[in-house]
């Protein structure tokens, strides 16, 4: 048998924002797709106002995309 990576694969980058009080809101949730065992790297949007800060504790611009399209990569905006 052979065994091809399947090329169109879903997986999703939440973007957050933060609030006043400190906490954060979902602002958009962008789908994706690429090839399984593929690493995708989550490029940061511009929101006016708000810089990307890859510190915030829950932070994953970086991860392999699995089969089952579960990979769900967080990035936030301070």
């Amino acid at each position: 048998a052979v065994w091809t990576a399947n090329t169109n694969t879903p997986y999703t980058v939440e973007h957050y924002l933060e609030k006043l009080d400190g906490t954060f809101e979902l602002k958009e949730a962008e789908p994706k797709t690429g090839t399984t065992d593929e690493t995708v790297t989550a490029s940061p949007k511009n929101y006016e106002g708000f810089t990307f800060d890859s510190t915030i504790l829950g932070t994953k611009q970086t991860g392999t995309i699995t089969g089952d399209g579960k990979l769900v990569l967080k990035l936030y905006y301070t």
